[in-house]
């Protein structure tokens, strides 16, 4: 039969007795927020910054490999026993928050200016600039599916060019 404890584990007493697990003394809390920027630094590296860096290379532009390996190192820095369980000091969970937030907002720009470009190569004929309709909204599908369905977004169209003919481009 298992053994039943009931209370905190905060007696090494017990916590020995429990398959000689170690109870850090004065910690009682794990902060939330570093899993949860974790998984947004995680997402804007893997989900969004490493695929359009990928799609812009395998259409002949720059992977950004020195940017990419910024980010993560940032990332990995923060995946040490003593930060990512968010149980350290708040100086400590404060520098793990920070790292993230430089990797998720550089990534997130190196995505914006990667999907720029390819939006733009993908509108241009015959290399002419002066072929990009102004203004133009382009939607990307960063998942690893086809999408379908209706995308619905808000947009300011100056009033000169609102009088002009919208076309969609599938």
């Amino acid at each position: 039969m298992l053994k039943v404890h009931e209370g905190e584990l905060r007696d090494t007493r017990i916590t020995r007795e429990l398959n000689n697990r170690n109870c850090y003394i004065g910690t009682l809390s794990s902060h939330m927020d570093v899993k949860t920027e974790n998984r947004r630094a995680e997402h804007a590296l893997i989900d969004l910054a490493e695929p359009f860096c990928t799609w812009a290379w395998l259409q002949g532009g720059d992977y950004n490999e020195s940017l990419l390996d910024r980010c993560w190192k940032l990332v990995l820095a923060n995946h040490s026993q003593d930060s990512i369980d968010g149980c350290s000091m708040d100086k400590v969970n404060r520098d793990v928050i920070g790292r993230y937030t430089d990797s998720r907002t550089m990534c997130e720009a190196l995505s914006y200016k990667t999907i720029g470009g390819l939006a733009k190569k993908a509108l241009l004929k015959a290399g002419d600039d002066a072929a990009v309709p102004q203004p133009h909204v382009t939607v990307f599908n960063p998942g690893l599916k086809p999408q379908s369905g209706l995308v619905q977004m808000m947009v300011d169209i100056p009033k000169e060019d609102a009088a002009g003919d919208l076309v969609l481009i599938d």
